[in-house]
């Protein structure tokens, strides 16, 4: 689709509104993915309550809608809990936008919320580990009629295709990170205690978090990892051709942030009335309520560079 931006936006039909979205979500099967490398070994990155369905090896791809024109490929590129899921469906909630969420984990093909019915299917698991790059090309290929078409890689899912998107110049990265690392740490232990990685919005709203204990050597590993991780990813998108955008959680809610991401995904820039992620946050703004040690905890790292993480009451 050409012409300019405002052009463009008056061929699509708004999407519904979150809180009257009448799509159909099946009924939730838990999948967690794991990291093939790393002191986490292999640990779960993430877990999601939605079913993504799978077909019997060999049936065509349904659903789907190929594009002649152009189109802008980015791959989300993050740590578990840092907003990711609810990244995925803000963006997706952008006519101009077909956001995938986990298409490389290794229990679930995870395509786009909006198309996790018995009619879409992009392809197997068996397919996709047989060819994870013809696979890849699958996610470019069916465009849904979207101008920017993208997925989320948590951790390196899969080392040949981390590599592969990594390196190509033409497909934009965008770097999702946490400011608060205690935070994040914190949220991972919660969800692999709960088993309750990501709640929609049309469930209902979750309750109060148990409590879990912090172990210092634990985190500073955790941090050690992310931080090996991350600037492996930063080093590369300093190559030159190379597109990247670092975003952080804590600018997810924010106009300023959700229109610099936009910018960067030459879509138009609708602003937060128009758009919506549709996640519920799943803990507490405050350590002191989730960390049960936090005193201790508390005096271990009082004077380091994490003092101020822990006391912090945001989000």
């Amino acid at each position: 689709m050409t012409g300019t931006v405002s052009q463009r936006l008056l061929a699509y039909l708004p999407l519904p509104n979150v809180a009257g979205d009448t799509r159909t979500i099946l009924p939730s099967l838990r999948s967690d993915e794991s990291i093939r490398t790393g002191w986490w070994h292999p640990g779960q990155c993430c877990k999601d309550r939605v079913s993504f369905v799978q077909k019997p090896r060999g049936r065509p791809i349904l659903g789907t809608v190929v594009s002649t024109e152009p189109i802008t490929r980015f791959v989300i590129l993050n740590a578990p809990r840092t907003g990711s899921n609810y990244l995925c469906t803000l963006l997706n909630s952008h006519p101009e936008i077909l956001c995938h969420h986990e298409i490389f984990n290794p229990h679930v093909v995870g395509v786009a919320r909006h198309l996790q019915n018995a009619a879409y299917h992009m392809g197997t698991i068996e397919e996709r580990e047989r060819d994870p790059l013809e696979f890849l090309e699958r996610v470019w290929r069916y465009d849904e009629g979207r101008r920017a078409v993208g997925f989320k890689l948590c951790w390196k899912q899969n080392e040949a295709i981390f590599h592969t998107v990594l390196a190509d110049p033409a497909i934009r990265k965008i770097v999702l990170k946490r400011r608060n690392r205690i935070k994040s740490f914190v949220s991972l232990l919660l969800a692999r205690q709960t088993g309750e990685w990501v709640i929609y919005h049309d469930a209902a709203q979750p309750g109060a978090r148990p409590m879990v204990h912090l172990d210092e050597a634990e985190l500073l590993r955790h941090i050690a990892f992310n931080d090996a991780y991350y600037g492996e990813i930063e080093a590369a998108i300093q190559a030159p051709l190379q597109m990247g955008h670092i975003l952080h959680y804590e600018d997810l809610f924010s106009e300023k942030g959700l229109r610099a991401t936009l910018r960067f995904l030459d879509v138009a820039e609708l602003g937060q009335a128009l758009l919506a992620g549709q996640t519920w946050k799943l803990g507490s703004t405050s350590l002191r309520d989730l960390v049960s040690n936090f005193d201790s905890i508390e005096s271990a790292l009082r004077g380091t560079a994490l003092e101020e993480e822990l006391s912090s009451t945001g989000i």
